[in-house]
């Protein structure tokens, strides 16, 4: 059960970063 959380956790992390950097990618051009 810890393990399924922590490994959510790391996947969100991973997709805020990408999410972001696409935001930002976009705002630049």
């Amino acid at each position: 059960m810890r393990s399924a959380l922590l490994f959510a956790v790391i996947l969100a992390l991973s997709l805020a970063r990408s999410f972001g950097a696409v935001c930002e990618e976009s705002q630049e051009h």
